[in-house]
Formats: C-alpha cells, structure tokens, sequence
C-alpha cells in the first residue's frame, strides 16, 4: 500500500492540492480526455495565473523553491505557463519532444543542478524520468488515465535525502 511505502521511506508524503471545482467534462478518446477540448479549457489567462499564484503560495518558502516538474495540456499551454512564471521571476523552462535532444540535455541538466526551478513538459516525463529530488508537481492538464495520473504524481514522490514530503498540484 502506498501508506506503507511512506512508512518505510520508499515514498514522500504527498501534500495534494486540487481545483475547488472539477474541470469542464471532455469527451474521451484512446483512453485519455480529448486533447484539443482540454487544452481549450485550461489555456485561459486566470487559469494559468492561478497555477502560478498557487505554486507560489504553497511551493515557495523564503527564498527557497522546490524543484518543480509541471504537466501541461500542449505547447501552447506550456508556453503560457512558463511566460506567466516568468513575469513573476521564477526560472522555468519549457519542453516537448519538438525540442532538439541538444537544447533537451542541456534544460534537463541546468533543472537537475537547481538553475531551473520549474521545468513544464508535454507529454514527455509521465514516466521513465528520474530525479528523485523533484518536490513538486504541478499536474495542470487534466487526465482521464489513472496510470497517467500516477505516473505523474510519482515524478514528486520518489524519496530522497532531505525530502520532507511531496507537494502535488
């Protein structure tokens, strides 16, 4: 059980934060929440504002960020969020599987080694991806895939020296 693997130190403790209200209602196709509907409803200015705002409030301490990892609905939505965090002075980068593998390695390295705070992905860091020190993730597009789901939780709740919990957003 995932409590007993919090017990035992194999898992952070998750801190979850969800939307007051659940997201519009998409139709499903492939297994998943119909892309183009989903980005439709989460691309809005006051919507991206919140994520950053409620990243702010919850993930940030002093000075000190958590290292981030940020699911967004498509590269226009990542786009957004990343220009928004931004705006508001937080180092945040984007990337897809648009992106050259050169310019990947190189974001990828400089989030590992904390010159990023914030690394926003489409569709690529569901799995596979491991840095045990990510304390954060923001799951800003809705899925209809519990696998997916829990993948991206898990990016935030591998444990690691010094890591009190899990925030997930």
């Amino acid at each position: 059980q995932p409590s007993d693997l919090v017990r035992r130190g194999v898992l952070a403790r998750p801190r979850v934060f969800g939307a007051a209200t659940p997201p519009a209602k998409f139709h499903v196709r492939a297994g998943d929440f119909a892309a183009e509907e989903v980005e439709a409803a989460v691309n809005k200015p006051g919507l991206v504002a919140d994520v950053v705002r409620t990243w702010q409030r919850l993930a940030v301490a002093g000075n000190v960020r958590r290292k981030t990892i940020l699911f967004a609905a498509s590269i226009a939505h990542s786009l957004a969020l990343v220009e928004r965090f931004r705006s508001e002075g937080v180092r945040a980068a984007h990337i897809d599987g648009d992106t050259p593998a050169p310019e990947r390695v190189s974001m990828i390295s400089a989030w590992r080694a904390g010159a990023v705070d914030l690394l926003s992905n489409v569709a690529l860091f569901g799995e596979g991806l491991d840095v045990p020190d990510v304390s954060a993730a923001i799951l800003a597009r809705p899925t209809a895939s519990l696998a997916l789901h829990v993948q991206q939780c898990g990016r935030a709740l591998r444990s690691a020296s010094g890591k009190a919990d899990a925030l997930i957003l």
